[in-house]
C-alpha cells in the first residue's frame, strides 16, 4: 500500500481474512457482520418457514443498496426507523458488503463503544429489516406440518441490520452474526459441521433446480409440437398423428421411471404439473417450489422425505383444473404428504361456491364419514359449477372466451355471451323520421 492507511484498507484486511474482527482504527471499531443469509430459514416466533432467493441478494447490485445501511441495537416495535427510534438505537453503519458463500456480510463502524465492548465479551447476531412495497412480491403456502411458508420476492427497501442475541439467518444454531469472539476448538468443528452440511444442502438444492430446468425444455419442445400438431389440423382438417402414452417417446415422462424413486417421481410430476399451464402459460421458472424447501428442510433435520400415491393426486388436479379453465384459472397442486382424500375435500372446496345446492354443507365432515358419497357430492359441485362457468354473468357486455382440451388433444376455443353480445357493434343505430317521436 502506499499513502497513510485508512479505515477502509484496514476492512479489507477484515474481508480477506488477514485481520482478525474486530479492529479500532482512530475513533472507530471495524466489526466484520452478516447482513443477511439467503435460502431456507425458520421463523420460530411466528411459526413460519422462509425463503430467500440467493440470486436476489448475491448480486453487485444488492451490495450497493447495503452502503450505509444502518446498524442499530434490536429492531424496533414497529420493524421499520424513524427518526426517534434512528436516534435511540444507530450505534454504526455498513460500508463494505461483500458475499461470504450464501451470505451477505459486510465490514460495519461501529462508533458506540459500548456496544463495541458488548459484542467483544458476549456472542451476538444480526437481523436484517427489509420492507415489502409490493404486496404480491411474497408468495405464502402451507405445508403438509401446518406450518407456513413465505416465498420471499425482492424487497423494495433495506430497512437496517439490528444487532440481537439470536437472528433467524443463524438457523438454529447458535448466534453467528457478527465476528467478534475467538472461537474454542469445539467451536470451530462445530461450524464446520454446520457449514459443510449447508453446503450439501444447497447441492441437492440446486441439482434439484437443474432437474426442473432441464424438464421445462422438454416441456417447451412438447409444447412446440402440439401446437404445430393442432396448426397442422387447421390447415387439413384431419387429425395429425399424436405419440401414444405407452410408446417410448416424449410423453413417456407422464409416468414412473424404472429405478426412480417416489420422492423423484413426485418431484417430477410437480415440476411438470406447474409448467403445463393452457394457452401455453407457465409459472415463473424461478419460482422455488414449496416441496423443494420443505424436501430441503427435511435433508437438514435428517428426516426421511416419503412419497405420495402421486398419479392418484395428479388425476384429481387434471378433473378439478378442467373446471379452473372455464373460469379463466387453474387447480392448485397438491401439497406435500397430504392425503388424496384432504386433496379431494380441498379442490371441492374451492367450487363449493357455484352450488346452490351444496354451498353451505361442510365438505370435510362429509368425506370422513362417508367418502364414497363426497365423492358423487364432488362430482355434483364440479358440474354445476361448470354450469355457472357457462352462463353469461350479470353485468358481461362482450363475449368471454374460455378453451378446452378434446380426447385427441386438440385446443377449442368457445366463446360465453348472448347473440347481442357478438352482434351488437355491427348493427346500425336505430333512427328516427323528423317530426315523428319515437314512443309514437
Amino acid at each position: 500500500m502506499t499513502g497513510p492507511v485508512t479505515e477502509l484498507d484496514i476492512a479489507r484486511e477484515i474481508r480477506d481474512g488477514a485481520l482478525d474482527s474486530p479492529q479500532k482504527f482512530a475513533n472507530v471499531w471495524l466489526f466484520a457482520i452478516r447482513i443477511t443469509g439467503t435460502g431456507a430459514s425458520y421463523r420460530k416466533g411466528k411459526k413460519e418457514f422462509v425463503w430467500r432467493d440467493p440470486s436476489l441478494y448475491l448480486n453487485d447490485e444488492f451490495l450497493a443498496r447495503c452502503n450505509g445501511l444502518p446498524v442499530i441495537l434490536n429492531h424496533p416495535p414497529d420493524n421499520v426507523l424513524d427518526a426517534e427510534e434512528y436516534h435511540k438505537r444507530n450505534v454504526g453503519s455498513v460500508f463494505l458488503p461483500y458475499v461470504r458463500g450464501d451470505e451477505v456480510w459486510a465490514i460495519a463502524k461501529i462508533f458506540d463503544d459500548a456496544t463495541a465492548e458488548l459484542l467483544q465479551t458476549k456472542q451476538v447476531s444480526t437481523s436484517p429489516a427489509v420492507v415489502f412495497g409490493d404486496p404480491t412480491a411474497n408468495e405464502t403456502e402451507k405445508l403438509a406440518s401446518g406450518a407456513t411458508l413465505l416465498i420471499e420476492g425482492e424487497p423494495s427497501l433495506l430497512d437496517h441490520v439490528a444487532l440481537c442475541w439470536l437472528g433467524v439467518w443463524d438457523k438454529g444454531g447458535p448466534p453467528t452474526g457478527v465476528e467478534s469472539m475467538p472461537e474454542t476448538e469445539e467451536e470451530k468443528a462445530a461450524a464446520d459441521s454446520r457449514r459443510r452440511a449447508d453446503e450439501e444442502a444447497i447441492k441437492k438444492l440446486d441439482s434439484i433446480a437443474d432437474a426442473v430446468g432441464s424438464v421445462a425444455k422438454r416441456l417447451d419442445a412438447l409444447e412446440e409440437k402440439e401446437r404445430e400438431r393442432a396448426d397442422a389440423v387447421r390447415r387439413d382438417g384431419k387429425p395429425a398423428p399424436m405419440a401414444s402414452h405407452d410408446s417410448a417417446g416424449e410423453d413417456e415422462d407422464l409416468y414412473q421411471q424404472e429405478g426412480e424413486t417416489d420422492a423423484a417421481y413426485c418431484d417430477r410430476m410437480r415440476a411438470r404439473k406447474d409448467r403445463v399451464r393452457r394457452d401455453g402459460v407457465r409459472r415463473d421458472r424461478a419460482r422455488l417450489d414449496a416441496t423443494d424447501v420443505e424436501r430441503r428442510l427435511d435433508a437438514l433435520e435428517g428426516r426421511e422425505v416419503k412419497g405420495t400415491a402421486m398419479p392418484a393426486l395428479l388425476e384429481e388436479q387434471a378433473k378439478a383444473d378442467a373446471v379452473a379453465q372455464a373460469f379463466g384459472d387453474a387447480a392448485p397442486r397438491p401439497m406435500s404428504g397430504e392425503s388424496l382424500l384432504a386433496y379431494q375435500v380441498r379442490l371441492a372446496g374451492r367450487f363449493q361456491k357455484h352450488s346452490k345446492t351444496y354451498k353451505d354443507v361442510k365438505l370435510a365432515s362429509i368425506a370422513s364419514a362417508d367418502a364414497e358419497g363426497f365423492l358423487k357430492l364432488r362430482d355434483q359441485i364440479y358440474a354445476d359449477a361448470l354450469a355457472v362457468a357457462y352462463q353469461p354473468v350479470e353485468g358481461q357486455t362482450e363475449l368471454r372466451e374460455y378453451h378446452q382440451v378434446d380426447q385427441s388433444g386438440r385446443r377449442i376455443t368457445k366463446f360465453i355471451g348472448t347473440p347481442d353480445m357478438c352482434w351488437a357493434p355491427w348493427k346500425a343505430p336505430v333512427r328516427f323520421l323528423a317530426g315523428i317521436h319515437k314512443d309514437a
